[in-house]
C-alpha cells in the first residue's frame, strides 16, 4: 500500500513538473499574440475567419475520432475497430467538404499572405489523407507513424485560429480568441491521449515512450484548460463546469488512474475506453 501512495506521489510530481515549462511556453505566445494585435477595422475579417474556423475545428473534431478508431485498429493488428473506423472515415469526409466549401466562400479581400500559407499548408496535408488511410487498411504503416499524420494534421489546422486573434481590434476579442485557441489544444490533447490509450489497450501493454508520452498529454491538457479559463468569460468558464461532468468524466479518471498504477495486464477493452473518451470529447465540443 505504501509503495502504491508513494509511486503515485512520484507520478503526481512528475505531472506538475511538466506542466511548468509549458506553462512558461504559453504565457511568453500569449504576451506575443497580443502584442501583434492589428489595429484596422476587422470585424468583417474576423467574422469570416470565425466561420473557417468552426469547419476547420468541426473537420479537426471529426480527425479526432479516426485517430483514435486507427490506433485501436493498428493495435490490435487488424482485428478490431475496422467497421467503426470505415464509418468514421465517412463522416470525416463530409467534414472536409465542408471545409472546402467555406474556403470557397471565403471574401478574396481578406486573403493575406498568413491565410493562404496556413490554408496552402492544411491542404497540402489532406492530400495525403487518402494515401494514409490506404496504408492502415492494409496495415502497411506504424501505429506512431500513423498517429503523427493525424496530429500533425490537426495542429496546421489548429494554427488557423492564430488568425483570429490578430485580425481583431480590440483586447476583448484577443482574450476570447486566445480562450478559444486554448480550450481546442486542450481538447487535442484529449483526442491524443484518446488514441494513444486506445492503441495501449489493444496491445494491453505500454511499449516504448508511451507511458511519458500519456503522463505529458494529461499535464498539457490541465496546462492548456488552465490558461483558457484566465483568458475565457466568466459564463463560458461555468459552461465548462456545468458540461464537462458525469459517467463518462467520472470513468475516464478511474482508466487514467489505472493505466497510472501499472504499464500492462490493464484488462481493458479497447472499445470501452474510446467509447468513454469520445463521450468525454463530445462534451468538449459542446462548450467549443
Amino acid at each position: 500500500m505504501n509503495n502504491t501512495l508513494s509511486n503515485f506521489s512520484v507520478k503526481t510530481k512528475l505531472i506538475l513538473i511538466l506542466s511548468l515549462p509549458m506553462l512558461l511556453i504559453i504565457i511568453f505566445s500569449t504576451v506575443t499574440l497580443i502584442q501583434n494585435i492589428k489595429s484596422f477595422d476587422s470585424s468583417g475579417q474576423v467574422s469570416e475567419l470565425t466561420s473557417v474556423g468552426i469547419s476547420a475545428s468541426k473537420l479537426v473534431h471529426e480527425l479526432q475520432k479516426e485517430r483514435g478508431l486507427t490506433a485501436g485498429y493498428l493495435g490490435s493488428n487488424g482485428t478490431k475497430m475496422l467497421n467503426q473506423l470505415k464509418q468514421q472515415r465517412l463522416v470525416a469526409d463530409t467534414a472536409l467538404a465542408d471545409y472546402y466549401k467555406s474556403l470557397a466562400n471565403y471574401p478574396a479581400d481578406y486573403k493575406n499572405s498568413d491565410f493562404i500559407s496556413k490554408t496552402s499548408q492544411i491542404a497540402n496535408s489532406l492530400n495525403l489523407l487518402a494515401q494514409r488511410r490506404q496504408q492502415i487498411t492494409s496495415l502497411e504503416i506504424t501505429l506512431g507513424d500513423a498517429l503523427s499524420y493525424y496530429t500533425s494534421q490537426n495542429a496546421i489546422m489548429l494554427n488557423l485560429f492564430e488568425l483570429i486573434i490578430k485580425a481583431g481590434n480590440s483586447l476583448d476579442i484577443a482574450n476570447r480568441a486566445a480562450a478559444y485557441v486554448y480550450f481546442l489544444q486542450s481538447k487535442e490533447r484529449s483526442g491524443i491521449e484518446r488514441a494513444v490509450i486506445s492503441g495501449v489497450f489493444a496491445q494491453d501493454k505500454f511499449t516504448g515512450n508511451l507511458k511519458f508520452r500519456f503522463i505529458t498529454l494529461i499535464s498539457e491538457q490541465n496546462t492548456y484548460l488552465k490558461n483558457y479559463t484566465n483568458f475565457a468569460r466568466i459564463e463560458h468558464k461555468v459552461l465548462y463546469n456545468n458540461t464537462v461532468q458525469g459517467p463518462a468524466v467520472d470513468k475516464i479518471e478511474q482508466l487514467r488512474q489505472l493505466v497510472l498504477s501499472k504499464d500492462s495486464d490493464f484488462g481493458v477493452e479497447p472499445t470501452l475506453w474510446f467509447k468513454m473518451a469520445t463521450e468525454r470529447i463530445n462534451l468538449l465540443k459542446i462548450v467549443e
